[in-house]
Parts: C-alpha cells; structure tokens; sequence
C-alpha cells in the first residue's frame, strides 16, 4: 500500500486478478462431453478469458495510477495493459493448448474424463 495502492483499487486488484481470473478456469470443464474438439477449444476459451480478466485490471486498476516507478508514466494504459498481459498470457495459452492436446492423445485419460 506505500506505492499508492488505495484499498478499493487493492480490493478490485485481488476480485479481477486473483478470483475472477482463476475462477474462469474451472469453466473448462462445461466442454468435456462434447468431443475433444471442444475440450481444445474451452481450454483456450478459459485461457482467453483469464487474459480479458487481467488485462481489465492492469488497464483500469493499474493504469488509474499514472505513473509506475520513479517516473515511468503509462500514456496509454490499455496499450500497457495489452503488452503487459499478453507477453506471458499468450505463450501460456499456447502451452496450455499443446498441453491439453498430449494429454487427450492419451487413451485411458480420454476414457477418465469422458466418464466422469
């Protein structure tokens, strides 16, 4: 809190950051009886939607501020927010992807989650 973090602005930072953004996660599951091309595609619907999540923080919460550090300014936040975010989002994303992939080629994972 000594770098201008107000409490709304911390308590806003842990729902968008924290909560909600891990929370969609769990969504994944929704697409698991429907083939394994859905079950790609809701892990990257998740993924995507964990980005949208912390891009809104890092651009309303942290872009609210003005300035980072010793007189880095952000000019324009939602160019921050996208860079920032997708620098680490984007490659995880593909991880993920290619992770989801490996573990559906697997035939006793396939049969685990199609009959739970």
């Amino acid at each position: 809190m000594g770098w201008g973090l107000t409490p709304a602005a911390l308590i806003g930072c842990i729902l968008l950051d924290y909560i909600l953004a891990f929370t969609v996660l769990g969504l994944a599951g929704m697409f698991r009886k429907h083939g394994i091309p859905s079950m790609i595609g809701g892990s990257v619907l998740v993924m995507v939607l964990r980005l949208v999540c912390h891009y809104i923080s890092r651009m309303v919460i942290f872009g609210s501020f003005g300035e980072l550090w010793n007189g880095l300014t952000i000019n324009e936040p939602w160019l921050y927010s996208l860079l920032y975010n997708g620098a680490y989002m984007l490659p995880e994303i593909v991880f993920t992807t290619v992770g989801v992939v490996i573990l559906l080629s697997v035939p006793q994972i396939r049969k685990l989650i199609k009959n739970a």
